[in-house]
């Protein structure tokens, strides 16, 4: 197996680049263990048949994304996007944002004329652009074209609003001029606003345009640590993410929504220029009880960095960044969040301005004292719009925690441009898509706060949430479930709909045998301190490896690293790493297994302590 030829390696300030050989701007970046392993294929030294998981993982993500010459045996293709039988043509407006787009219209119009739905307008605000891309634009007459050019450079906020104002149909679909279109991505969107329901907004799953394998977007979050983020940015789209229903909110960039709830929700706010308008539409659409969904069978390709580059461009980003955070959070956030949010913001940017003045990067300093000083002058404005939300949130009860938790976790897969695909990323995310079984790990006898059942029960959440696709991971429950409390609750419904924890009940001794061949691992959790720990012979009993506490005699009854794992009962994160352990190297289950003793029989353990005390006497 060797690297697809079209793709050059080189190291640059200590990274390891793997990119094609015209756009060494993107691409992706190796460590040093990924590395190795492409050394071991180039001079064919990994054999089918001995390859560890990391290996094989990493030969079928390459394989998946083209990066090998040698493509045979794929085990996970691209997901097909299927042409959805659509019961009516509803009519669609689709408008998009142009600013000196000549380099991506192209691409754009031909992938529009393409789409396998018609009945649809095109709309094109162009914000006075200086390229001649307004030449292209009227070469495409088959789609009659509505040209509206602004006299001056206006915000996205009210290009978007003016679209929402000239287009005919109440669908309206948003679009950025640097996308491209999949065929059915129109059929498929309109597909999905038959079936659901009391919608404001439907999200496009954005791929990256030069890197199709690899997701973009499929919407966007906002946590009260760093800037609002694209969900799923950077991750390989084996279709993990395809039963994604509801979200915090859509980008703009590419969105489907109703004209007729524009006078509803009311228009997007001018005041942000660019950046966090989406999110503050969004958020304001779900206090009066709207849902924001998505659709990842409407896909497009999407130019990443495509329509704001160089130096400038960027220093204007973070200032906008910068100033629409602050704006966000102060205009629409009840007290307890804004407080929350806000300390997190000015810290993280108090911290910033201090490294670029360390740094002697000055003009990059002078970017937030220029974004700090913008946002004083908004404070009338912020107070003003505070006090319409804040009669909104009285007529609409709606929870703000609950449009809040809709935020998907940050996924730290890129660095800018390049993606990420080292071991740690490689591991967490794409492993348990090439494994064939789970990792079956088992808890018997009372499941009770003392024997540390609700904090096994935490650890568990913590390693689903790493895992976006199916969790490589199972915890089978054999006994019964002291009473849990309201979290404890919901913390066990929430494994269970993700298919990660089983409940069976009481057991009798008799079926010991029948429970141990249906894990591969023993956990005894217990925060109080076990006399003897019965289970523990079971378990040996069977030669099934444990991960037990360091309370009472359960750490002297195992020899650490050769018959089980032992792990700080203080320290929740010292079990998490051993469960771990077993995931990333499965082979340790039957290595540990064979060093297993059978324990003692009862009339040999009994007759050793008689004799230890009659000689204490």
């Amino acid at each position: 197996m060797e690297i697809n030829p079209n793709y050059l390696i080189k190291k640059n300030k200590g990274k390891i680049l793997l990119h094609r050989k015209n756009q060494s701007e993107r691409g992706f970046i190796l460590d040093n263990e990924i590395y190795s392993i492409i050394k071991k294929l180039k001079k064919s030294r990994l054999q089918k048949n001995r390859l560890s998981p990391l290996e094989k993982t990493t030969v079928e993500v390459f394989k998946y994304l083209n990066l090998i010459k040698d493509r045979k045996n794929i085990l996970i293709n691209t997901p097909l996007i299927k042409r959805r039988r659509v019961k009516a043509q509803i009519p669609l407006s689709l408008v998009i944002l142009n600013y000196n787009g000549k380099k991506h219209l192209k691409a754009l119009l031909d992938s529009v004329l393409e789409q396998t739905y018609r009945n649809f307008e095109v709309i094109v605000i162009d914000n006075c652009s200086t390229d001649n891309s307004l030449k292209i634009i009227k070469r495409y007459k088959k789609l009659s074209i509505k040209l509206i050019s602004l006299k001056n450079p206006k915000s996205f906020s009210y290009a978007n609003n003016l679209g929402i104002k000239k287009a005919k149909n109440n669908f309206v679909l948003f679009l950025n001029n640097d996308l491209k279109l999949e065929k059915n991505c129109l059929n498929n969107l309109i597909f999905k606003t038959q079936k659901a329901k009391n919608w404001a907004a439907i999200a496009l799953k954005m791929r990256m345009y030069y890197s199709p394998k690899i997701i973009n977007s499929l919407g966007v979050s906002l946590k009260e640590k760093r800037f609002g983020y694209d969900n799923f940015l950077g991750l390989i789209d084996f279709g993990q993410i395809d039963d994604t229903k509801q979200i915090m909110a859509s980008s703009f960039g590419a969105v489907l929504v109703k004209k007729d709830l524009f006078e509803k929700i009311g228009v997007l706010d001018d005041n942000y220029y660019f950046y966090y308008e989406d999110l503050d539409w969004c958020y304001r659409a779900q206090l009066l009880d709207y849902k924001i969904l998505t659709c990842p069978e409407a896909l497009v390709y999407h130019k990443f960095s495509g329509s704001s580059t160089g130096r400038k461009g960027n220093l204007k980003k973070i200032k906008l960044a910068i100033i629409n955070r602050i704006y966000f959070v102060s205009k629409n956030f009840n007290k307890f969040y804004l407080k929350k949010f806000l300390k997190n913001y000015l810290i993280e940017d108090f911290l910033k301005f201090g490294v670029h003045l360390i740094k002697f990067r000055f003009l990059y300093a002078l970017n937030y004292l220029k974004a700090y000083f913008e946002l004083l002058k908004k404070i009338t404005q912020i107070l003003k719009k505070r006090k319409k939300i804040n009669q909104i949130k009285k007529k609409y009860p709606i929870k703000e925690k609950n449009i809040i938790k809709k935020a998907l976790p940050y996924l730290p897969l890129t660095d800018g441009n390049f993606v990420l695909l080292n071991k740690e990323i490689l591991t967490l995310y794409y492993m348990d898509l090439f494994l064939k079984n789970k990792v079956r790990f088992g808890f018997l006898g009372y499941a009770s706060k003392a024997k540390g059942f609700f904090v096994l029960l935490k650890v568990f959440e913590q390693i689903a949430n790493q895992y976006l696709g199916k969790v490589p991971v199972e915890l089978k429950i054999f006994g019964k479930i002291e009473r849990p409390s309201f979290w404890n609750k919901r913390r066990i419904n929430r494994l269970k709909e993700r298919q990660i924890i089983k409940e069976f009940g009481d057991y009798k001794r008799k079926d010991l045998g029948k429970i141990f061949n249906q894990i591969d691992v023993l956990i005894i959790p217990s925060l109080w301190n076990e006399l003897y720990g019965l289970v523990l012979d079971e378990a040996k009993l069977f030669k099934t490896p444990v991960i037990v506490s360091d309370k009472g005699a359960l750490k002297e009854r195992i020899t650490d690293k050769l018959d089980g794992l032992v792990f700080n009962s203080q320290k929740k994160q010292d079990l998490m790493k051993k469960i771990e352990i077993f995931l990333k190297k499965p082979e340790l289950i039957k290595n540990i297994s064979r060093n297993i003793k059978s324990p003692k029989k009862f009339k040999k353990h009994s007759s050793e302590i008689r004799k230890i005390i009659l000689e204490s006497l």
